[in-house]
């Protein structure tokens, strides 16, 4: 499974592209985009089948971005704007864009994700590939009718360093591997490493500019 790195690389990229201040306050606000969907796997020592399950559904974005919409365009005063600045609030919705994309987009597309959940028990897994065939044309296996669902929470569970054995939960030895993943792959670490390079980059960026004098005009 992708790692909480890799999931902070690519929401570091999405807020670095749409973020004109890159301060301290906006990396906070991503990082905790990214951080919520996976503190789920903690709910998954005492719930069956809740990692990927509760804070990774279509209705987690959702409802904080209908949150963020009444405070900046349906108050007659942005509680954000009042109290964090003028900026508060494009940061907190790029904040709920990363959270959708690489908090539980990254997820839905490596393994999947109980998408609808509580509404409809199933996960969701748009894992594959597409390629061009000089023969069979385009063809992707990412969406599919028949594999794109896996199972429930009564079926279906992963395994993670907080929780290893999560079929067996309660009964595994004190000397069970606990695996915290930093990469699956070449290109995943690539990205990573890419990722917190260019949030590196930006916020000393920022910083020089709030430190530059001002131009005096004649």
């Amino acid at each position: 499974m992708p790692s909480t790195l890799f999931h902070a690389a690519v929401g570091g990229l999405l807020a670095a592209a749409l973020l004109e201040t890159f301060d301290e306050r906006a990396i906070g606000v991503v990082t905790l985009a990214v951080v919520i969907p996976e503190l789920d796997v903690f709910l998954g020592l005492w719930i069956e089948g809740a990692h990927r399950t509760y804070l990774n559904n279509v209705f987690v974005p959702l409802g904080l971005a209908a949150l963020v919409y009444y405070d900046t365009s349906l108050r007659s005063r942005s509680t954000l704007a009042r109290r964090w600045g003028p900026d508060a609030g494009h940061i907190a919705w790029v904040g709920v864009l990363v959270l959708a994309v690489a908090g539980i987009g990254v997820d839905l597309f490596y393994n999947g994700v109980n998408l609808f959940f509580p509404l409809m028990d199933r996960f969701y897994d748009l894992s594959g590939e597409m390629l061009v065939s000089t023969e069979r044309g385009l063809v992707q296996t990412m969406i599919d009718v028949e594999g794109t669902t896996r199972g429930t929470t009564e079926t279906t569970q992963f395994r993670t360093g907080v929780d290893p054995k999560p079929a067996q939960a309660g009964t595994e030895p004190a000397t069970v591997e606990r695996l915290f993943p930093v990469a699956n792959s070449g290109v995943q670490f690539l990205l990573t490493l890419v990722g917190f390079a260019v949030v590196a980059y930006r916020y000393v960026a920022t910083r020089r500019t709030r430190r530059s004098p001002r131009s005096k005009t004649d």
